[in-house]
């Protein structure tokens, strides 16, 4: 909750999930096609972008629109 408190201002799981679902809805991914967009469908934009992209890429040398979509469905996403 601190990481979503400093990016969104939000103070509770509900307010988290609910801000997440918005990035989530505004992308309107429905068929991710790689990795960057099945993480955006799971996760919203920001949480992508701040806490997904660079690991990811840093992780497996290539940019995550080159990865397929299923590596990060490996991933528990709560």
């Amino acid at each position: 909750m601190y990481t979503f408190n400093r990016m969104w201002g939000v103070v509770t799981p509900e307010e988290a999930a609910a801000k997440i679902e918005e990035q989530r809805k505004v992308a309107g991914i429905t068929e991710p096609h790689n990795l960057e967009e099945q993480a955006i469908s799971l996760v919203g934009t920001d949480i992508y972008e701040k806490l997904v992209k660079g690991y990811t890429e840093k992780q497996w040398g290539r940019d995550c629109r080159k990865l397929l979509a299923f590596i990060i469905r490996r991933l528990p996403v709560h």
